[in-house]
């Protein structure tokens, strides 16, 4: 509430959301060393605005996606799909 609302991003849950985005440009930057970390960076903000969307709003996106993202196996095969998409896995 108070990052969205009141844009306060000092609080306990930006904190750790802000660790949680350098572990994953840590990690990705260990899997390509040749990849600028800005780019990693951009990307990997791409994937959690992907993710967080439709995990917020999952009603909105069932009927046209077809998958309910509530459901832990549709949620594997979306998240799949995104990794495959940006990193050809």
């Amino acid at each position: 509430y108070e990052s969205f609302v009141n844009n306060d991003h000092t609080n306990f849950s930006s904190r750790l959301f802000k660790k949680l985005l350098n572990l994953l440009v840590d990690k990705i930057s260990e899997l390509d060393m040749e990849k600028d970390k800005n780019d990693i960076r951009m990307s990997v903000t791409q994937l959690i605005s992907a993710v967080l969307m439709p995990s917020l709003f999952s009603g909105l996106f069932k009927d046209f996606v077809g998958l309910d993202l509530k459901d832990e196996n549709a949620q594997k095969k979306y998240v799949s799909n995104l990794i495959n998409h940006y990193y050809h896995v």
